[in-house]
């Protein structure tokens, strides 16, 4: 299906550039007679446009991650926080470690967080050392 829509965006780039073409050697009034060549050149370049800005790949890494490579570079989402961790990366590694770089942030302070309210179930605050 990929392999099927490429070769169609190809052959609509071709009749784009067949117009393009066209237009630059052919005498403007009897261009305007072609009214349909037009229409059809102004939908395909919305269609192009639209299918340059769809997400190429997309890999479930897990239940709750998704890397996905988008026009802007590659986007890693986090099901379980509910936001993309990574923004336009330009490469897939780069993803990964700023992903990385980002649980190492936020790991300690939840981690912290959590270790005090634990520990502070078992220690009594009227005792003094």
């Amino acid at each position: 299906m990929a392999h099927e829509a490429e070769g169609l965006a190809q052959a609509l780039r071709n009749y784009q550039r067949l117009v393009t073409y066209l237009r630059r050697t052919t005498n403007p009034e009897e261009w305007a007679t072609h009214g349909d060549w037009n229409r059809l050149f102004e939908r395909g370049a919305k269609a192009l446009d639209a299918y340059e800005k769809r997400p190429r790949e997309v890999a479930q890494l897990t239940q709750d991650l998704t890397l996905t490579e988008r026009p802007d570079g590659w986007w890693l989402y986090d099901k379980v926080r509910g936001e993309n961790l990574v923004m336009a990366a330009p490469s897939e590694r780069a993803a990964f470690v700023r992903a990385l770089g980002y649980y190492q942030q936020c790991l300690p302070h939840d981690l912290q967080a959590k270790v005090d309210a634990f520990v502070a179930q078992f220690v009594d605050t009227s005792e003094e050392d």
